[in-house]
């Protein structure tokens, strides 16, 4: 046999090897679950419970929500994501057409905050519906992170409730 003819054989066999340890691999993923002490921290079991209404959570955030602090936020949001916060001012940029986030409608809340104002870009999870630019509302939600890179605003918060004002 010539050079090139092994050359070509090796290669098949090397290339249907690597897809045939593709292919086990798929399967093996595929088909595993994680036990619980596998799963991310982030992520919870179901469990058979039934689950808070959606009232007692509102209520529950409502009582643990601290005052969104923009100075102490700005800049140093990622190092508060998941501290529950709210926050009262004037919707501009209404989204409803997931143009600045792909997550769910969204809006920037501008707050008067001591000598100057403050901007956040307020991920609309509860899908409230209505809301215009000028509306004076109140949000609670959770801090997720830093600026944002379409907008931005430079602190994100997932609001789970907002009250008209």
């Amino acid at each position: 046999m010539n050079f090139v003819k092994k050359h070509k054989i090796i290669s098949s066999i090397v290339i249907l090897a690597v897809i045939a340890i593709m292919i086990t691999t798929v399967i093996m993923w595929g088909t595993s679950k994680p036990s619980a002490d596998e799963l991310p921290s982030a992520v919870t079991p179901r469990t058979s419970t039934p689950e808070k209404s959606i009232a007692e959570s509102a209520k529950e955030l409502k009582a643990s929500a601290t005052e969104a602090d923009f100075v102490k936020l700005n800049g140093h949001a990622n190092e508060y994501v998941g501290l529950k916060v709210f926050a009262r001012g004037e919707i501009s940029m209404v989204d409803y057409k997931y143009v600045f986030d792909k997550m769910s409608p969204s809006f920037a809340l501008t707050q008067h905050q001591g000598d100057g104002y403050g901007e956040y870009h307020i991920l609309n999870v509860a899908n409230v519906q209505d809301l215009k630019n000028g509306d004076s509302v109140i949000i609670y939600g959770e801090v997720i992170g830093g600026t944002d890179e379409i907008t931005g605003l430079p602190i994100r918060i997932m609001a789970s409730v907002i009250e008209k004002q």
